[in-house]
């Protein structure tokens, strides 16, 4: 059965499957593999692209606060096919089971959630990320406004949001640390915003994906707007690192439940 809204059909009539993929409609023809004529492989690829689907979808709505419903049509499936081929290279193959280690997920570094507004379109400078213990710390170089950010017309100043999403993957849950946020006014008298430190509390052995959103606002004569929408709103991963450790999970148990879980692994190495 396929539902119509208004413009595009989604589901099965017949032997074929229609789908939306941003403002297109694909036509694909139905499967006509039952599970009884799947070969193993099939069936463990299978299971591993349903279990990679589900942990992008766990990340991403996690980071939804910071990330907003401004992302661009094709974001869902550009992020899910990096997951993708982050758990393949990830995965026991005898098992199915999982092996992640600090850079496993590097391939999320610099994701944009906004292809039409990257952020290294905005930003100039370079920050730096450590983590030492349970703090990871970003670093900000001194920022000179008018060589360093490029701002939208009509931008009187711009709020930086940096955030740190927490994933258990072991034994299945997530949390997001507090934003920071830092203003950066659009005037030639504030032209220099000094090298600032923000740091965030972890848990050793989780996934810490970091997250830098701008939002531009204009001042108007009912008062500040924020001037980000769906074609514009400069939102990317900084960095997606392992902390070192085990994962306690007494500390994670209160957290949001994920629907990935990997059991209980080796300490990260």
């Amino acid at each position: 059965m396929a539902k119509f809204d208004g413009k595009f059909l989604t589901g099965v009539i017949g032997p074929a499957v229609y789908k939306r993929r941003g403002n297109t409609q694909l036509v694909t023809a139905k499967s006509r593999l039952t599970k009884e004529g799947q070969t193993e492989s099939t069936r463990k690829a299978a299971t591993q692209f349903g279990v990679s689907s589900s942990l992008a979808a766990d990340l991403r709505r996690n980071l939804k606060n910071i990330v907003t419903d401004f992302y661009d049509g094709t974001m869902v499936y550009r992020f899910k096919t990096v997951v993708q081929q982050t758990m393949r290279q990830a995965m026991y193959h005898q098992t199915g089971g999982y092996h992640f280690t600090t850079n496993t997920f590097d391939k999320l570094n610099g994701f944009e959630f906004n292809a039409d507004s990257p952020v290294n379109n905005i930003l100039f400078v370079q920050p730096v990320q450590t983590i030492n213990g349970n703090i990871l710390t970003i670093n900000l170089p001194e920022i000179h406004v008018s060589e360093d950010m490029k701002f939208p017309r009509k931008a009187s100043s711009c709020l930086l949001n940096i955030v740190v999403g927490m994933y258990d993957l072991a034994y299945g849950h997530k949390t997001i640390c507090p934003v920071q946020t830092i203003e950066i006014p659009n005037d030639s008298e504030n032209d220099v915003i000094p090298a600032q430190e923000l740091t965030f509390e972890i848990e050793p052995g989780c996934l810490c994906v970091s997250v830098f959103s701008f939002q531009f606002v204009q001042k108007t004569f009912s008062g500040n707007q924020i001037m980000n929408s769906k074609g514009f709103n400069p939102v990317a991963v900084f960095r997606a690192v392992i902390a070192e450790g085990e994962v306690d999970p007494q500390r994670t148990e209160n957290w949001q439940d994920m629907t990935f879980k990997n059991g209980n692994p080796e300490s990260v190495d």
